[in-house]
């Protein structure tokens, strides 16, 4: 069963593309949220995170990585390789 993947970034936020890409490429979906257009997403995460920084990439509504860290989130989403 695939994991809950959310990922909170802005357009052109050079991690966040890094981090989709990594998604597509093991096919793992995902929910985008925009922060430049959701300003309520956008206090959630700082509130969460107590950090400004994207993309923050939730899994199963438990797990938070901040940041994009490819060993966290094959870890995270159990990606072999």
């Amino acid at each position: 069963m695939q994991k809950k993947v959310k990922i909170y970034s802005s357009q052109y936020c050079t991690f966040c593309l890094t981090a989709k890409n990594f998604f597509k490429k093991h096919g793992i979906v995902y929910e985008d949220i925009n922060v430049q257009e959701d300003e309520q997403a956008a206090r959630y995460i700082t509130d969460l995170t107590q950090q400004t920084t994207i993309p923050v990439i939730i899994i199963d509504d438990k797990e938070v990585i901040v940041g994009f860290d490819e060993a966290k989130l094959k870890k995270a989403l159990e990606i072999k390789e």
